[in-house]
């Protein structure tokens, strides 16, 4: 059977910037491929790497590997744990048929017994994770926002390729686009009616994230949201969700649904100098369009919907290659878009245009 790369998800980017991943990719990752725990008699977990033709991990052939010239790669993780609640109704049981409580030991043997009887025939919980790998071979797409799948993946990297994959977030893509003195001398940007309500990021610089959204924001709202890109142009609007996430002396807010930006709480939060975490974007660039629900900080992109297929995609192979690189594209233009916005907060003239923000910010409201 065929598989063929979905059209939709979420996704956080990785680089290794002093690594190519070798030649023997292929035995690499054979070598740490996924393994069966379905008999085991044990609550257990079992990671590794198969192909998107074969999810047992038995077999690797190269083509099953191919998008259109980008790598798909693989990883599957099985989890196998007795259930709760039923250790609890034997233990009533017991304690019903005997009348009285069961000591700390009689649980414990209990327990034991019912693992080693029943665990081998409970299938275990199973979870695929796809990854896309730039032709580049220095950029990865892990089409997951979830912590457990972000260590999974750098474990399996570690493991097979020797090294591990490092997080783009906005502050690590900044620090090596504008370079760490640079980045590390920043403080997050103190708008009129408002203070440093900055939230817990992966990395200090991490705000730079949330300040894209609002320059975006800025940038759609005054100048028609239009952005020179390579091959071409690409135009942003916000959709239909905003978040404000909570300051030191204020809640989160949400908004959902209709003209979110033009929503009276939005317009008072940049009111109170306020900056947002996530935005959902309509992306266009020709006679494609993405949506992306962008978490700024992290740059994690999620509930991404992407293009249409086009009518010359004729077979499963061809709509894989189409919609790796469809989301490789989206990739590359939020990458383009932040090294924009990060030009532009390093400039001599940010200061500028941070009163030019403000005075939007504050005149939005009416």
């Amino acid at each position: 059977m065929t598989s063929v790369l979905r059209r939709g998800g979420s996704a956080v980017a990785f680089s290794w910037d002093q690594h190519a991943i070798p030649s023997s990719l292929l035995g690499q990752l054979q070598t740490h491929r996924f393994r069966s725990i379905e008999t085991a008699a044990s609550e257990d977990v079992s990671i590794g790497w198969c192909t998107p033709r074969d999810p047992t991990g038995d077999s690797f052939v190269l083509e099953d590997l191919d998008a259109g010239g980008h790598w798909w790669l693989r990883f599957r993780v099985d989890t196998k744990k007795f259930p709760a609640a039923r250790l609890q109704m034997e233990v009533a049981n017991a304690e019903r048929a005997r009348g009285k409580r069961l000591s700390a030991r009689e649980r414990r043997e209990l327990k034991d017994d019912l693992h080693e009887k029943l665990l081998p025939g409970i299938l275990p919980r199973t979870q695929f994770v796809d990854v896309l790998v730039h032709r580049d071979l220095h950029t990865a797409l892990l089409l997951s926002t979830s912590k457990a799948a972000q260590e999974a993946f750098r474990k399996l990297c570690k493991d097979a390729l020797g090294f591990e994959p490092k997080r783009l977030t906005s502050g690590a893509i900044a620090a090596r686009t504008q370079g760490d003195q640079v980045v590390g001398k920043m403080q997050p940007t103190v708008f009129p009616g408002g203070g440093p309500k900055q939230r817990e990021l992966a990395l200090s610089a991490d705000f730079l994230g949330d300040e894209l959204l609002l320059w975006l924001w800025w940038k759609w709202e005054t100048a028609g949201g239009e952005f020179v890109v390579p091959n071409g142009m690409v135009g942003i609007a916000i959709d239909d969700r905003v978040e404000f996430a909570a300051g030191t002396d204020e809640t989160s807010l949400v908004l959902r649904h209709g003209l979110t930006t033009r929503a009276a709480e939005a317009r008072a939060a940049l009111k109170r100098g306020r900056v947002p975490t996530k935005a959902r974007m309509l992306v266009a660039k020709g006679n494609q369009q993405w949506t992306v629900t962008l978490d700024g900080g992290p740059l994690a992109m999620g509930s991404v919907r992407l293009p249409e297929d086009s009518e010359s995609c004729e077979t499963p192979q061809d709509r894989t290659a189409e919609r790796a690189a469809s989301w490789l594209d989206l990739h590359g233009i939020v990458q383009h878009l932040f090294d924009k916005f990060a030009g532009d907060r390093v400039s001599m003239s940010f200061a500028a245009k941070v009163r030019e923000m403000a005075e939007w910010m504050a005149g939005g409201a009416s």
